[in-house]
C-alpha cells in the first residue's frame, strides 16, 4: 500500500513542479498546462501529430484535446492540415509563432529534468529507465489483456 501511495504522490509532486516552473511562461503567453502538454508533444511527435495520436501518448480527454487544439491554432501557434489519404484526420503542425514559446518550454523541461536527476549516477540512470521501461511495458500488456 506504502509503494502505490508513494508511487501516486510523485506524479502529483512532479505536476506540482512543471507547474510552478512552467508559470512565467503561461503568463507571458497565456497558455494552460495542457496546452504545453500538447505543444512539446507536438515538438517531438514528427509524424505523429494527429488528435488521435495527441489522446493515445498524452491520454488526455478527446473533448479536452479538440478545445485546446482549436484554441492552439486561434493563437497561431499551431496550423492544421487534412490528411492526404484520409480527410477525416488533421494534422498538426508548430507555426513560426510557435517555435520561440517550445524553446521556452524544451529550455524549462530540461533544466527541470537535469536538477531532478542530479547527483543520481549514470549507471543508477541506467538501472531506473531500465526498471520504469519494464515496468510501463506490463502496465500496457495489462490494458491490452483487459481490453479483449
Amino acid at each position: 500500500m506504502e509503494e502505490q501511495l508513494n508511487m501516486m504522490r510523485r506524479g502529483r509532486q512532479f505536476k506540482q513542479l512543471m507547474n510552478k516552473k512552467m508559470d512565467g511562461v503561461i503568463r507571458e503567453y497565456d497558455v494552460k498546462r495542457v496546452e504545453i502538454e500538447i505543444l512539446r508533444f507536438l515538438a517531438m511527435s514528427g509524424e505523429r501529430n494527429t488528435a488521435a495520436d495527441i489522446h493515445r501518448y498524452l491520454d488526455l480527454n478527446k473533448g479536452q484535446i479538440s478545445k485546446t487544439l482549436e484554441h492552439l491554432c486561434t493563437m497561431h501557434y499551431l496550423e492544421s492540415m487534412p490528411d492526404k489519404k484520409d480527410r477525416r484526420y488533421m494534422h498538426y503542425i508548430l507555426s513560426e509563432e510557435a517555435k520561440e514559446l517550445v524553446r521556452r518550454i524544451n529550455a524549462i523541461w530540461d533544466d527541470m529534468h537535469q536538477q531532478i536527476m542530479s547527483g543520481i549516477q549514470a549507471e543508477d540512470r541506467a538501472i531506473f529507465n531500465k526498471v520504469l521501461n519494464h515496468a510501463m511495458a506490463n502496465m500496457e500488456r495489462m490494458i491490452d489483456e483487459a481490453s479483449v
